[in-house]
This record gives structure tokens, sequence and C-alpha cells, in this order.
């Protein structure tokens, strides 16, 4: 069963594969050399759920980060943008975009 859940795992769900082999790894031996199946499955969900959703957090940073690169103004670096804001709508452009 946990052979599947990986193969499938590297097929159509590449990003998730790097979760899904350890917790894989971590119940078939549950499985099979501690002869419990309900912990291993446990423990499986435990990897594959659990830790993914503890570090969703750190991929947001990543997304509002990209979407405040994309709401920047055109044309004008960050160091740009703060010297027009010091100026209240002064020059088009600046020294920095030279």
């Amino acid at each position: 069963m946990y052979a599947g859940l990986v193969t499938w795992s590297w097929w159509f769900m590449p990003s998730a594969f790097l979760f899904v082999l350890p917790g894989a790894m971590v119940a078939a031996y549950m499985r099979t050399v501690c002869a419990r199946p309900l912990m291993g499955a446990v423990l499986f969900a435990l990897i594959v759920v659990v830790v993914p959703a503890l570090l969703w957090p750190a991929g947001l940073t990543g997304d509002f980060s990209g979407l405040s690169r994309r709401l920047r103004p055109r044309g004008h670096s960050p160091e740009c943008r703060t010297f027009l804001g010091r100026l209240a709508g002064g020059v088009e452009t600046c020294a920095v975009d030279r």
C-alpha cells in the first residue's frame, strides 16, 4: 500500500513526494518490524499531512513577496519609490534608475 502511495506521488505530485517517501518508510517499518500497523498509519498521516501544514506559512512568505513585486509601480526600484514618496509625487525618474 505504501509503495503505491510513493509511486503515485512520484508521478502525479512530485512536490509532495518529499513528505510521502519518509512517511511511507516510517509506516512500513512500524507495520513490518514493530507489528503496529495502526501506529504506522498514524505516523504516515502525521508526516504527510501535519508536517507540511506546519511549513505552509513559510510558503506564504514567498507568495506575498511575489505579490508585492507584481504590485510595485513599473520603472521604479524600491529605493526610487522611497525617494519619490519623500518628494510627495516629485520627479518621474531618480538617480537610482539611471
